[in-house]
């Protein structure tokens, strides 16, 4: 979560030169919007965590635990990231039977991300030197976003975690957008279209996330999230914090509830976030 503020930095040290890459580690937990810039080209990221939810709104289910675990790649420039994004999730139910339960796949996902427009690329703030005041006032480029694109294709969740009917691999498609009101507040912007080969199980989605970056280690952020197809709609709100360890690894916690129809339930995870990030420098020596 400490992403908007690192790459809003980054922009403005380096003017001209346009990078993705940042000093520290650009992750995209633990919301579950989707960042406009990218880890950088030949920059490998880890991005993982496990996370509980109670009574969620299932038929008989009682609880679920799930392994999160996302994988991203600079690949060929700057602008562009492959993702691969995985989920593995056990499911315990209200049974007479103490322990029942069932495991599987709920998320198999690849797709890439390719930054459309970013405006500050070849933008250089002017400082004035004679005046403090000059600088601090608010600067209307800032409410223009990065704009970026995602397309993927999702594998069929394994077991109870879909339906008979549901497609073997659909595409899914994310319209990005992401500002920089300041050095310490961003906004990001989620708008989803997913079961695309599919008429009956398509569905739309929107996550909006707002960032506060406390200092240079702490950023706090609040999200909300809603989802709807033919055969329920959802909203979810989450809050929570992220911190470095180093400039190459992030931890998270957060939480939230989720509202499907008429029930709520509660939800909180646990996250680590690593980047390696060596080749990368030494394609800049270069």
């Amino acid at each position: 979560m400490l992403k908007p503020i690192k790459v809003f930095a980054a922009l403005l040290i380096s003017g001209t030169v346009f990078a993705q890459h940042t000093g520290e580690i650009n992750s995209n937990r633990p919301s579950q919007s989707m960042g406009a810039f990218s880890v950088g080209k030949t920059v490998f990221q880890l991005e993982a965590g496990v996370l509980y939810h109670d009574d969620p709104s299932v038929d008989n289910v009682k609880n679920q635990y799930t392994a999160e675990m996302q994988l991203r790649y600079g690949a060929f420039m700057e602008t562009l990231e492959l993702v691969a994004d995985f989920s593995f999730a056990k499911q315990g139910f209200y049974t007479e039977i103490d322990g029942a339960s069932t495991t599987g796949f709920s998320q198999m996902e690849l797709g890439a991300k390719y930054l459309i427009y970013d405006p500050f690329k070849n933008y250089e703030e002017k400082i004035n030197v004679y005046s403090w005041k000059a600088n601090q006032r608010f600067k209307w480029r800032r409410l223009i976003p990065a704009i970026a694109v995602y397309a993927g294709a999702a594998a069929k969740p394994t077991g109870v975690f879909s339906s008979p009917e549901a497609p073997e691999m659909s595409p899914r498609v994310i319209v990005i957008a992401q500002q920089h009101f300041s050095p310490k507040w961003a906004l990001i912007t989620n708008i989803m279209a997913d079961q695309l080969s599919s008429n009956d199980y398509r569905g739309y989605g929107y996550v909006l996330t707002l960032t506060h970056g406390i200092n240079n280690h702490w950023s706090a952020f609040v999200e909300n999230q809603g989802y709807k197809n033919d055969f329920y709609q959802e909203m979810n709100f989450r809050l929570g914090m992220a911190t470095l360890l180093d400039k190459n690894t992030q931890i998270d916690l957060s939480g939230g509830m989720n509202q499907r129809e008429s029930h709520g339930s509660f939800f909180a995870q646990l996250g680590l976030s690593w980047r390696f990030d060596k080749n990368h420098r030494a394609v800049e020596l270069k």
